[in-house]
């Protein structure tokens, strides 16, 4: 089992309210470790915010369950108290960032920016239709030129809480007709707002209209409108376009849901 460390900071459970009926909490963590005296400067943080639900029922567990597989990974050594968990996490990264920087903080001719930061902030959206939803927003930084942000999307059945994924929602062979609609809205709906703020965009319009351009990835959001996709950084654009999201009308879409 891995070490705990002494936080640095308070951590707590602090009811919440949200749009959902699964009764919650919001477990918080707002970390700072310097690296050392030499590198006053350097130092790792992590900050989390992340909303669970507290119900004893199966289906609050398994959302549970879920929620901290997703947001600080699997397998740890560990009861299912999220808080534990988290803290878990936390002592991981510490032991990585101080293995990866404390040998070099004497050496006066490494001139490395010596920080990381990991923010991450789980927290549920209204409920829609037979469904639990989830957004996960996070960013995580382990030196260089710059970061790595992401939002991402999970969708619980209320009746089991048990994740529904996207090939579950759809009907079999939904893929490449579900990838040809969300690539022409990227071109109707996304393109023309990037114009209109001034970007140049000629060769990601011409890539979002290739085949390969854009395609179905899981991260898929169900809503009163439709149905949103996101795509992380690098994904289907350069870095300076963020995350990009798009949403399918459910009229279009009548075809291929379950």
């Amino acid at each position: 089992m891995k070490r705990l460390i002494a936080p640095l900071a308070v951590s707590a459970l602090i009811l919440a309210s949200c749009q959902t009926n699964l009764k919650i909490a919001t477990y918080t963590d707002d970390f700072v470790l310097p690296l050392s005296e030499l590198r006053a400067q350097d130092s790792l943080s992590v900050n989390i915010s992340a909303e669970y639900p507290i119900g004893k029922d199966n289906v609050s567990d398994l959302i549970r369950r879920g929620i901290t597989d997703f947001l600080f990974g699997y397998g740890w050594e560990t009861d299912d108290c999220v808080d534990s968990i988290a803290v878990y996490y936390r002592n991981a990264l510490v032991d990585e960032y101080l293995a990866e920087y404390l040998p070099s903080v004497a050496d006066t001719s490494d001139q490395r920016i010596m920080s990381w930061g990991f923010e991450t902030d789980g927290h549920f959206l209204p409920d829609w239709g037979s469904y639990h939803r989830y957004e996960n927003v996070f960013y995580e930084y382990r030196g260089g030129a710059h970061g790595q942000s992401g939002c991402v999307y999970f969708v619980f059945s209320k009746k089991t809480g048990e994740l529904v994924e996207e090939q579950e929602f759809f009907k079999e062979g939904y893929e490449e007709p579900v990838s040809a609609l969300i690539r022409q809205h990227l071109l109707s709906d996304y393109i023309p707002q990037l114009k209109a703020d001034g970007f140049d965009v000629d060769e990601l319009e011409q890539g979002f209209a290739e085949p390969t351009g854009a395609w179905v990835n899981g991260v898929y959001l169900p809503g009163p409108k439709g149905v949103q996709w996101t795509f992380q950084p690098y994904e289907i654009a350069p870095y300076a376009f963020g995350i990009i999201s798009v949403e399918v009308p459910w009229k279009e879409l009548k075809a291929w849901v379950r």
